[in-house]
Formats: C-alpha cells, sequence, structure tokens
C-alpha cells in the first residue's frame, strides 16, 4: 500500500508510553488467535472478505439513504514506524480511510436512534505503533471530543496470518464503540462499558472463532462474557435494550439497584440467573448460532435478504415515531413519566416459549389519607 500522503497526516504528537487508561484498554487474550484449533471453525480469508463486504455494505446503504442529523466526524490515520512489521500488516490487514466512515455509522446505528443525543465527538485518529496489550483509546488532553485509538502493531504482527484481518477490524469496532457511548459520568462499571463494545462488535459479524457464551462468573465481567449477556437481553426485551441501557448513562451515575430495576422490573443479578439457565436450556443451539455468526457463513440470498429486513425494520421504527412532530419526544415523555413514578416496566404475559413480555404501565395512585 502506498504511503499516505503528509498533508494528509495530522500534526505529530508526543505519546505518552504510561498514560494508557485501563476502562478502554482491550487485554491481550489467554490464547493467541493462531493458537485456536482447526477444528474451531475458524473463517476462511474469503468469508471473512464476504463478511466485511456485507457490515460496509449494510452501514452505506443505511446512513447514505437517510442522513443522520449530527455533524459528520473527521477521522485521521498516524502509523508509528511504518517500516515495521507490525505497521504493513495493519496496513494490508484494512483500508483505514475506506471502512472508517461506514464502520462510524454502524457503531451509532446499534448505539442510537437517529434523533438521540450523542457524545460530541468531533475526531477520531487511529495511532498505530508499538507497544505492549492490544488497544486503548483516549481522550487527547486539550479536549476530550478528539479521540485517539492506540494498536499495538506488535499484536497484530502476532497474529496468524488467517485471522489478522477479522482480528483488526473487529479492535477497531470495539474501540469505536468507546468513541461514541455514553460512560454514566465516568461511574459505569468497566464490565458494562466493555461488554457493550463487545456486543456491537458480535452484531457487526466481527466476532473470533474463540468466543463462546458462558455465564460461569459474574455479569460485568466484561467483553465478549457480558456482551453476549447484553445480546440475550436485546433478544429477551426486544430490539433497542441495549440502546436503552446506554442513554440510561448519559445523565446519570450509575448506581446498580434503581439502574436496572427501573429499566427491567428487577435486578441485574436476576436477569443473569435468567441467562445462565437459558444456557443450561439450548446451550447447544446458542453454540451452533454463534460459530455460524463468527464465520459469517451466510450465501448471497440469505445476506441481501438480512439487508432488506434491516432496512424495513428501521422504516417501521420511523414510522411508528411519526405520531410526534420530533421523534424524540415519545421517548423523553416516557422518560418522564418513568421518573415521576408514574409509569413502570412490568411482565404483562408470556410468549409461547414462556419468556415474560414487558409494558409499561400506570403506577396506582396512593390511597388519599383523610383527616379526623
Amino acid at each position: 500500500m502506498a504511503a499516505p500522503q503528509q498533508s494528509a497526516l495530522p500534526r505529530p504528537v508526543v505519546l505518552e508510553q504510561s498514560s494508557a487508561p485501563t476502562p478502554s484498554a482491550i487485554p491481550r487474550p489467554s490464547k493467541k488467535p493462531e493458537q485456536v484449533k482447526k477444528d474451531s471453525c475458524s473463517p476462511s480469508a474469503a468469508e471473512i472478505t464476504s463478511r466485511l463486504e456485507k457490515v460496509k455494505l449494510d452501514a452505506h446503504e443505511y446512513w447514505t439513504s437517510k442522513p443522520s442529523p449530527h455533524e459528520p466526524c473527521k477521522f485521521h490515520l498516524r502509523i508509528i514506524d511504518v517500516s515495521s512489521q507490525g505497521a504493513r500488516d495493519t496496513l494490508r490487514s484494512i483500508d483505514y480511510g475506506a471502512i472508517i466512515g461506514d464502520y462510524a455509522a454502524l457503531v451509532l446505528r446499534l448505539l442510537y436512534d437517529r434523533n438521540q443525543d450523542q457524545p460530541g465527538t468531533r475526531s477520531v485518529t487511529l495511532v498505530a505503533r508499538a507497544m505492549p496489550g492490544v488497544a486503548f483509546t483516549k481522550g487527547i488532553d486539550i479536549d476530550n471530543d478528539h479521540k485517539e485509538i492506540h494498536l499495538s502493531t506488535d499484536y497484530i504482527a502476532s497474529t496468524g496470518p488467517e485471522l489478522r484481518m477479522l482480528e483488526v477490524h473487529g479492535v477497531l469496532v470495539h474501540e469505536l464503540v468507546h468513541c461514541y457511548q455514553w460512560d454514566a459520568q465516568g461511574t459505569a462499571p468497566v464490565g458494562l462499558t466493555e461488554g457493550i463494545a463487545d456486543w456491537v462488535r458480535l452484531n457487526c459479524g466481527l466476532s473470533p472463532p474463540h468466543w463462546k457464551r458462558r455465564a460461569d462468573g459474574d455479569w460485568d465481567v466484561g467483553y465478549e462474557g457480558t456482551g453476549y449477556f447484553l445480546d440475550y437481553l436485546e433478544e429477551r426485551f426486544g430490539r433497542g435494550t441495549v440502546r436503552r441501557i446506554n442513554q440510561r448513562m448519559k445523565c446519570e451515575k450509575y448506581e446498580e439497584r434503581p439502574f436496572w430495576n427501573e429499566l427491567f422490573g428487577c435486578s441485574v443479578l436476576t436477569l443473569w440467573e435468567d441467562y445462565r439457565k437459558s444456557l443450561c436450556k439450548d446451550g447447544s443451539e446458542k453454540e451452533e448460532m454463534d460459530v455460524k455468526r463468527s464465520r459469517g457463513a451466510t450465501s448471497k440470498p440469505q445476506v441481501d435478504a438480512k439487508r432488506e429486513q434491516i432496512l424495513k425494520e428501521d422504516a417501521k421504527d420511523e414510522k411508528e415515531n411519526d405520531g410526534s412532530r420530533k421523534s424524540g419526544e415519545l421517548n423523553n415523555q416516557q422518560q418522564s413519566l418513568e421518573a415521576d413514578g408514574a409509569i413502570r416496566p412490568t411482565p404483562t404475559s408470556k410468549d409461547e416459549e414462556g419468556n415474560e413480555r414487558w409494558s409499561w404501565v400506570p403506577v396506582p395512585s396512593p390511597p388519599q389519607s383523610s383527616e379526623p
């Protein structure tokens, strides 16, 4: 790949090697991707390329057909020691200028409705350099609205060539989430913010083959452990559940009990136990689905059908909001009623599989006391 023109690069800054914050850092996996056994259904290069093309096309079609009301973000690339093996492997694995805008659009689409407030991120710079670990994201010191994603070229060089492309794209999407998500004014559990990032990666079809659904630890173990838990909540309570969790962290500081009870009517520990039971019930079926998801093993008719389904769902969402002059009014009114204690989420029925269906119902007014 030709080196980028000098005029396109941002002004160099001094990198502080010890300033990497742990909350948004990806730890090095216990197994390197090339150490995964051959029988773990590792995707082929053709399958990875097909999956990436589908993701890019989904995001591009959606975002260009319905322009976002938010100000577009600027993207920059900086390579430290472009002649190193890791830098060359990174540049071979991703066409940053061609894909980054679509990936950012896809992240925003999964985290937000179009008229929901988003963090005021104004620029994202990918800094590829030799360093320990895998990657981390931080705001620059003078202005937190300008983000930097630091990606380890050492890690990329150590990744097996058959999975390198999938890993670079997946890590980039994960870190992009940290550029755009809410974090309850810095009080959100690290496991929750990291879980949301891996949930987005999972729903972009960029999960590596060694990821597995599990519930053998705490709910906020983070990364794919919490990501699959959030995926369970999205399936159980409906499309947009993770968006609601993220939006809840916009203005309020995190307190576990009210946070989860007001969103779901029960504690997060209850939800985690329900998730654990669901894995015991149909674990083999879930595992088979995850293998297909990580491989991106979909034919072209299936890809076209999935894309059409996504666009229809988005059109349906917008149509349902047409009753308000502003599409955000209904959600704001609901949040206001919830905050005032006028409504609350309550299980109202069950589906054929015995899963509870939830609805917003009015809270009965307390009886007025009569004075003697």
